[in-house]
């Protein structure tokens, strides 16, 4: 058995249910116009088919079968139990193309399958077309108890044609027309039938077969008393047959029955043939007049003679009525079912056993009243609005009433025309009668009002305008109808014109807004009035800030009642000016120079309907007001510095004068001056009027001001300076250089004066200034100094106590009198070490911080001994001249001494504490390939970082970094000294030194046998 799996998706919560069709040699198709979809339920364990249902007429078998027809689709309904996800395995005969398979869509719990007629007619004559339906669990393949049913497609046989009693030779003919063609089509055709007359078998086998029973029409064939002769004609698809009964006229009533039969037991209609043919009288009684909506009515229909086989009943209009029939034998009854108003006629007929077919008509009448206008929906106001009816079945003369339950929402006339009177709702009712019957017909209708919502002030502007909408006003459960349409308008177009509700004002006054609304081609016309005002702002725009309040005034034309209208006042920018006021008067306080625009607000219900703007000026005058005689012409600042208009004047030229347009002031003489600067904006106009002083700065220690001061670079003079601090009370002193690389400045001050400090950077000419500012305030008073940069002071040694009293104050020993001092002789420099020599005594006696690094010691020195000890003003030492060969103990007790010099001639042997307690010493000069004695020459120099290179000609290292706590890095010794009483103490302190970097072994075990030297024990070095 080969399975055949149609699958289609689950849908919603249902499982899939899947047919297997089994059919031997069938080939699958793509027939199948719908899913079994979704079934089963998956929560139990068992499913099954209850039961099947066959929806249409059928007949038993002789073996008991049900057998249907084969004309028409034929359905057959299968119940279902517990859906779960199961496929479903069918086991049927045949399975052709044009089978559907369907499904309930309510529950889903049954399944259609319909057998197309096609089908059934290629199955016809007992083909079965039932089978076994088997259930299987789609996870586990397992198999539920079968369902079996069984059922066959076979048509009855049709019933012989317009049988009756003919006679020949004296003897009873009975005649009739055997349906050949019917038997022989595909319906028929494979399977024997069988002919019965009076029960009797007559014939078998096809048609043809059957037809040999039949003789030829006899030459003599006649009519029998009363009754017709029997045609030779013969019904399209019939043969005449013709039966020799043998039975001899005798003028009794005798007849005859005649069925077909076929193979499996199914037999047609029994006709009958008669020697008495009778006349027949049907007779059809039921009612005439009818109202729509009326019950079923019931006719009755029967015949007085004869004997029916079948009746049929049939409507010509089923539009108006449809009609079905229950046979009883002689008599019928026909179910007449009111579908809606109109004419029909109804027909009854009968079939005669003999063939005959009686019929019988009759006209009903259904009373039916409807509205033309499926409109519900109307507006308050429509005019020239009525309804109409369609009255089917009445004649067409016929009248009608109307009322109104409501009549003051909508009334109505005698021609259905409506007045449509207020929001609300109203039935309608239309009568019409006739033949006693009266029918009426009710329509609610809907009675909305349209109305104009929004405000009804405007005011003129640019962009101001005024948003109306139309709102439809329904009664209470109704919905506002769709499609109206609305049109607006203005009475007065030259107040204001209206465009989609949009009001736009063109002139103080009022107008009436029109809105034309139409539904289902009917306008209704409302109105609004509207008031257009026009809004103003009036009062001076310019303020001082030091001047107070000023008022503004709103104007609003037409002149509106008390209460109409809320109003309110704000500033965009309320730092610089605020505004109050709750009338249309505001009052404008200045803050800050600046602008800012004020908004007078017209409000309604809360809401700003219209605003008006004015921008206001606050003026304010800003900057130094006092002035320096000889200062450049500069110019109090004002704000705003745009938009207003501004010009100046002097109260005193002689004091100061100013230029009209740009208000720059020219500080001419000490003293007071006003200076006013009117201000004006279109037709406002403001004075102001800003007092000024002008003062003189003087500087102590400066001899000619304006031609500058001399510096040397590194220097730094402390000038002090005054000036009337009344007139710049409120101000800052600040300092400026032209050019910062050259000269810095900076300025000091105690509870009494003020000190300008200026300090040289690099040779070169700059200017160095005094400006006295306010923060945030633009301007400022400023004298300048011209200063002159030069790398030393160069004076002649004759004349160094006196130049050296004419320097300025403020040196220290971070800023030393750079000094080139000239015409020196040896004699001033020269010391054996057993007297203080000229040129330190000066330097000592003039108590000013001096850096002698640009100065050049004669030549013919030798002997420098002692020559600076214990000078702690000086900061910066000279180069040491060839020749000098003994500089011990020169700089000893500098304890200022930073500088070292920059060089030390090759001549100098010995050099034994030369810089000893030289405390701010960092860097140590190169030492001279000659020196021999350097011992203790850096002894106390607690601030040295770093140690020269210790020549190999130096015989005796006592003492000379003893103290150096500051010491890093490595001290490279070039000097083989392997007598450890000549290291003694020479590394004593030197705690941060890194290495010592020695030339052989003997020269490190000389320092590690030496006294003093554990700091460097493990950081000696050898590197031959």
């Amino acid at each position: 058995m080969k399975d055949m799996l149609f699958r289609r998706m689950a849908r919603g919560c249902f499982l899939l249910v899947t047919f297997l069709f089994l059919l031997p040699g069938c080939k699958q198709t793509d027939s199948w116009e719908e899913p079994v979809a979704e079934y089963f339920d998956k929560y139990t364990n068992t499913a099954a088919i209850e039961k099947h249902e066959i929806s249409c007429g059928y007949e038993k078998d002789a073996g008991g079968t049900s057998c249907i027809s084969s004309y028409g689709n034929k359905t057959v309904s299968f119940y279902l139990r517990n859906p779960r996800n199961y496929n479903l395995l069918t086991s049927f005969s045949t399975l052709e193309p044009g089978i559907t398979v369907s499904q309930s869509t309510s529950d889903k719990s049954v399944i259609y399958v319909t057998y197309p007629e096609s089908y059934l007619i290629a199955n016809d004559c007992g083909g079965s077309i039932g089978g076994t339906i088997s259930l299987q669990e789609e996870e586990t393949l397992r198999e539920f108890e079968s369902y079996t049913f069984s059922l066959k497609c076979n048509t009855p046989p049709p019933s012989v044609k317009g049988p009756m009693v003919n006679a020949a030779d004296s003897k009873y003919i009975v005649c009739f027309y055997m349906p050949t063609t019917e038997l022989g089509s595909q319906r028929h055709s494979a399977s024997s039938h069988k002919l019965f007359i009076n029960n009797a078998l007559v014939s078998e086998g096809s048609p043809s077969d059957l037809m040999a029973a039949s003789v030829s029409r006899p030459p003599n064939l006649s009519a029998l008393q009363g009754g017709s002769l029997f045609s030779a004609t013969t019904p399209s698809g019939c043969t005449a047959f013709y039966y020799e009964t043998g039975v001899n006229m005798q003028g009794e009533i005798l007849s005859w029955s005649i069925r077909i039969e076929d193979g499996e037991g199914l037999s047609s209609k029994t006709m009958k043939a008669s020697s008495d043919v009778r006349d027949v009288n049907l007779t059809l009684t039921g009612g005439e007049v009818f109202a729509q909506g009326d019950a079923s009515q019931t006719f009755t229909a029967s015949t007085d003679e004869g004997e029916v086989v079948d009746w049929s009943w049939v409507s010509s209009d089923e539009s108006v009525v449809t009609v079905s029939g229950t046979n009883n034998g002689n008599s019928t009854s026909g179910s007449v079912n009111i579908v809606s108003g109109g004419t029909a006629t109804v027909t009854v007929q009968a079939e005669l056993s003999d063939g005959r077919i009686l019929t019988r008509q009759k006209e009903v009448r259904v009373l039916g009243i409807s509205f033309n206008e499926t409109q519900r929906d109307f507006l308050k106001g429509q005019s020239d609005v009525s309804l109409s009816v369609d009255i089917p079945g009445f004649p067409d003369s016929q009248t009608y009433t109307w009322s109104s339950n409501n009549t003051s929402v909508a009334s109505v006339n005698s021609s259905g025309g409506l007045s449509l009177n207020a929001k609300g709702k109203a039935t309608i009712t239309v009568s019409a009668t006739y033949g006693g019957r009266t029918v009426s017909k009710t329509k609610e209708i809907v009675v909305h009002e349209v109305k104009i919502n929004g405000a009804s002030e405007v005011f003129t502007g640019s962009g101001n305008t005024l948003s109306l909408t139309a709102a439809v006003d329904s009664p209470s459960g109704a919905s506002a109808p769709t499609g109206i349409g609305y049109e607006w308008s203005s009475s007065a177009p030259g107040k204001a014109t209206v465009s989609n509700g949009t009001v736009t004002p063109v002139a103080s006054g009022s107008t009436n807004v029109v809105l034309t609304a139409t539904l289902n081609g009917k306008s209704v016309t409302v109105l609004k009035p509207v008031t257009v005002y026009s809004l103003s702002l009036a009062g001076n725009c310019l303020l001082s800030k030091t001047g107070g309040a000023k008022s503004i005034t709103a104007t609003i034309t037409p002149t509106p009642a008390s209460g109409t209208f809320t109003y309110s006042w704000s500033s965009a920018s309320t730092n610089i000016a605020t505004v109050s006021g709750s009338s249309t008067t505001g009052s404008v306080t200045p803050k800050i120079g600046g602008s800012s625009v004020i908004t007078f607000s017209v409000k309604k219900g809360g809401s700003v309907i219209a605003s008006a703007t004015k921008t206001v000026y606050v003026i304010e005058i800003k900057g130094i007001t006092g002035f320096l005689v000889g200062d450049s012409p500069r110019a109090l600042s004002v704000v705003p510095a745009t938009g207003p208009t501004y010009r100046w004047f002097s109260s005193n030229a002689e004091k100061a004068s100013v230029y009209n347009t740009t208000g720059k002031i020219t500080p001419k003489a000490a003293g007071d001056c006003n200076i006013t600067c009117q201000v004006t904006m279109g037709s406002d106009s403001l004075d102001i009027v800003t007092a000024i002083k002008i003062a003189n700065i003087t500087f102590t220690g400066i001899t000619n001001e304006s031609a500058g001061i001399t510096i040397a670079v590194g220097e730094k003079f402390v000038y002090s300076f005054a000036f009337p601090y009344d007139a710049f009370n409120g101000y800052i002193v600040e300092e400026e250089s032209e050019n910062s690389s050259i000269a810095t400045a900076d300025t000091t001050s105690n509870s009494s004066s003020w000190y300008l400090h200026i300090e040289g950077k690099a040779v070169g000419e700059t200017d160095v200034s005094l400006v006295l500012r306010k923060n945030g305030i633009s301007g400022s008073a400023k004298k300048t100094l011209h200063v002159n940069v030069i790398a030393a002071h160069t004076v002649a040694f004759s004349n160094l106590s006196t130049y050296l009293a004419s320097l300025p104050s403020g040196a220290d020993r971070d800023h030393p009198y750079k000094l080139n001092i000239t015409e020196l002789n040896a004699s001033d420099v020269y010391n054996d070490g057993n007297s203080s020599t000229n040129l330190n005594n000066a330097l000592k006696a003039a108590g000013r911080f001096i850096d002698l690094s640009a100065t050049t010691l004669p030549s013919g020195l030798t002997l420098l001994q002692n020559a600076f000890a214990g000078n702690s003003y000086l900061v910066g030492a000279p180069s040491i001249p060839s020749g000098v060969t003994n500089m011990g103990g020169c700089f000893n007790g500098c304890s200022n001494l930073k500088i070292p010099p920059a060089s030390i001639a090759n001549t100098v042997t010995g050099m034994a504490s030369c810089f000893w307690d030289c405390y701010r010493l960092e860097t140590a000069p190169a030492l001279p390939s000659s020196v021999e004695l350097i011992g203790g020459c850096f002894g106390g120099c607690s601030s040295l970082t770093s140690a020269p290179v210790i020549p190999a000609s130096v015989t005796s290292m006592v003492n000379i970094f003893k103290g150096c706590s500051s010491l890093s890095g490595t001290v490279t010794v070039n000097a083989l000294i392997t007598d450890s009483e000549k290291w003694k103490d020479s590394f004593n302190g030197c705690t941060s030194l890194t290495s010592v970097v020695v030339k052989s072994s003997n020269v490190r075990n000389a320092i590690l046998a030496a006294d003093g030297n554990s700091a460097v024990s493990s950081k000696i070095v050898v590197t031959p």
